[in-house]
């Protein structure tokens, strides 16, 4: 399961400060069996799984981790899988700083690289 997905950082900012981390699937899976691949494949990662929402092509979770709140989205008909951080502010203005000192912010203060630490911290 661990080689399900691979992920490569990509970072896209939107208007509303949105990040995005980018996966890309060694195989594609049929759309059938999507939703329960990767409700497990969440849940191995220890995401919360908050709701999944499921349309023609896409299926999306909206999960949370260390109080962080984000969605994570496989599109069949782009062949994508993405997770993306966007509650109308960027993630690094969320961050609780000790004071205003861009040296005292934590090393990851983007989504996308805070995310992507975490999965590669974790060994599934």
């Amino acid at each position: 399961m661990q080689q399900l997905i691979q992920f490569e950082l990509q970072v896209a900012q939107q208007e509303q400060g949105s990040n995005i981390l980018i996966g890309q699937l060694q195989s594609w899976p049929e759309w059938e069996k999507i939703e329960t691949l990767f409700n497990h494949w969440l849940n191995t990662y220890q995401f919360t799984i908050l709701e999944c929402i499921t349309g023609a092509d896409r299926v999306s979770w909206r999960l949370s981790l260390d109080q962080v709140y984000f969605y994570f989205h496989v599109e069949s008909l782009s062949e994508s899988c993405w997770f993306e951080y966007d509650d109308g502010l960027n993630f690094e203005q969320n961050l609780i700083c000790s004071d205003n000192n861009p040296k005292n912010k934590p090393k990851n203060a983007s989504f996308a690289l805070w995310l992507l630490d975490y999965l590669n911290s974790k060994t599934v």
